[in-house]
C-alpha cells in the first residue's frame, strides 16, 4: 500500500485567487450603483424633510403672529370661499402660502385660517 502524500503548502493557487477576485468585482459592480443611488435618495429625503420642517415653522410663526395681533393683515390675504349657489358653504378667512426650495424641487404649504 502506498502512503498518501501530505500537502504541507498552505494557501490558494493563483487561479483560485483570480477567480475569487473576479467574483468579488462582479458583485461590487452589480450592487455598487444600487447602493450609491440608495445613499443619494436618503440624503435627498433628509433635505426635503428639513425643508418641510422650515416651512412648517414659518407657518407656525404666522399663526402665532395672527393670534398675537388679529388686526395685522400682513402676509394673509382675505379669502372668500363659496358662491351664490346654496349648496356651497361660504366662509371668509385668511390664507398663507409658504414655499421653500430644495435641490430637487419646491415644497409648498398653504394654510387656511378661519375667522375667530
Amino acid at each position: 500500500m502506498r502512503a498518501q502524500k501530505i500537502r504541507t503548502d498552505m494557501g490558494f493557487t493563483l487561479p483560485e485567487v483570480i477567480v475569487a477576485i473576479t467574483l468579488l468585482l462582479l458583485i461590487a459592480v452589480a450592487f455598487g450603483p444600487m447602493i450609491s443611488h440608495a445613499f443619494t435618495e436618503i440624503f435627498l429625503a433628509g433635505e426635503k424633510t428639513k425643508t418641510i420642517h422650515e416651512a412648517e415653522t414659518r407657518v407656525h410663526e404666522l399663526r402665532q403672529k395672527e393670534d398675537d395681533d388679529p388686526d395685522d393683515k400682513s402676509g394673509f390675504p382675505e379669502v372668500r370661499f363659496g358662491t351664490d349657489d346654496p349648496r356651497n358653504i361660504e366662509s371668509t378667512g385668511k390664507q398663507a402660502s409658504i414655499k421653500s426650495t430644495w435641490s430637487r424641487g419646491m415644497t409648498s404649504i398653504t394654510i387656511y385660517l378661519p375667522p375667530e
